[in-house]
């Protein structure tokens, strides 16, 4: 799901005005000079690195992601039934305790420091955008462009973002907030959870497509088939997982049996029809209010039940904070060969295997 040539620097360095940092190719004659920002202050110095706000940043975001991690996995082990631990069946879990399992409530304070530090390390390294050299041919056939990989790394990190604070209410409490200025606008005006929820999977969904669909195609270029498209459809895949499996429009009018009580009295058949032109059901279902446009009131429902499997079970919070903290890391490995400190096509070919190993879990979860 994300991109492999990142060059998104998560550590910012800088060096002396002498000096260059030189990105390895295939040929000595590619060797291409990354300039340097000579002129930044810097906080604190770690052997030739020199870390600035916009590295310290980088550095935080991956020791809380760490801990994070940590948590998840002492979650997971606190949650496995002890008859299981020395059973021999593996099919000792059923998919409710594997559900249960898996859902891990991240502290409201540590997921919000672990939104802004990314999102200030990922939008702070726009101005090093200069620091990356245009290409590296990995192979004669495999040419990843690093500054197109540099910006779609802070679109990964935007969209995970934006799922992390799905997964801990945030999505929710801004609709609430919604309603409630809409109440105070129109006492009859209403944010639903169905239209909520779909307004969040069509945004989610075309985020997904302005940054990562292929504007470019370069089918002669195995960066192409290594990691544009298979980013562009595993974020295409989780953004579609968002939608209802299906919707339905229903009259929402009261039932016969509680109308009468609206007076203690018997309501004819022709008063009852009446009646239902100018009264409906809120969300609650307990209060009847009314209907000032005179007219049948359509309720949209919609079936939830999938997506929210695959948010508890699939693309979960720790499903997130593993890309989350993977994309830091691999950044942060571009970043050291950009410098020479590393090489490049280990780096390369390290998000490889990383990339396939997250994309496994979003392929096996789609065609089952």
């Amino acid at each position: 799901m994300k991109s492999a040539s990142i060059a998104n620097p998560v550590v910012t360095s800088t060096y002396n005005s002498n000096d260059t940092t030189v990105c390895e190719s295939s040929s000595s004659s590619l060797l291409k000079k990354v300039p340097s920002l000579s002129n930044n202050k810097f906080l604190f110095k770690i052997g030739p690195l020199r870390f600035d706000v916009h590295g310290t940043t980088g550095i935080v975001s991956s020791g809380l992601l760490l801990y994070a991690l940590f948590l998840v996995v002492y979650h997971q082990y606190q949650q496995q039934p002890k008859q299981c631990y020395m059973s021999d069946d593996n099919n000792c879990y059923d998919e409710q305790q594997q559900k249960e399992a898996s859902l891990f409530k991240l502290p409201i304070w540590l997921g919000l420091s672990i939104v802004v530090s990314s999102l200030m390390c990922s939008i702070g390294s726009y101005p090093l955008l200069p620091q990356a050299p245009m290409s590296t041919p990995i192979l004669p056939w495999i040419i990843p462009p690093h500054r197109e990989a540099f910006r779609r790394t802070i679109a990964i990190t935007g969209y995970l973002n934006i799922r992390l604070l799905q997964q801990m209410g945030g999505w929710d409490l801004l609709s609430s907030l919604l309603d409630k200025c809409l109440q105070l606008y129109d006492n009859t005006s209403q944010l639903d959870t169905t239209t909520s929820r779909l307004v969040f999977a069509i945004g989610i969904f075309f985020y997904a497509q302005w940054f990562f669909f292929p504007r470019k195609w370069d089918l002669k270029n195995g960066n192409t088939w290594t990691f544009v498209l298979p980013m562009w459809l595993g974020f295409t895949s989780e953004a579609l997982h968002q939608f209802p499996s299906s919707c339905s429009i229903m009259k929402n009018t009261p039932p016969e049996e509680v109308l009468p009580m609206l007076n203690n009295t018997t309501i004819s058949q022709a008063s009852l029809k009446l009646l239902e032109r100018f009264l409906f059901y809120t969300n609650n279902d307990t209060e009847l209010v009314i209907n000032t446009n005179d007219n049948f009131v359509a309720k949209t429902t919609c079936e939830w039940e999938k997506v929210d499997i695959w948010n508890a079970t699939i693309v979960n919070v720790p499903y997130l904070l593993l890309t989350l903290y993977c994309s830091l890391t691999i950044a942060f490995f571009f970043t050291l060969s950009f410098r020479g400190i590393m090489n490049i096509y280990f780096c390369y070919w390290f998000a490889v295997i990383v990339v396939g190993a997250l994309s496994v879990r979003l392929y096996t979860a789609t065609t089952d």
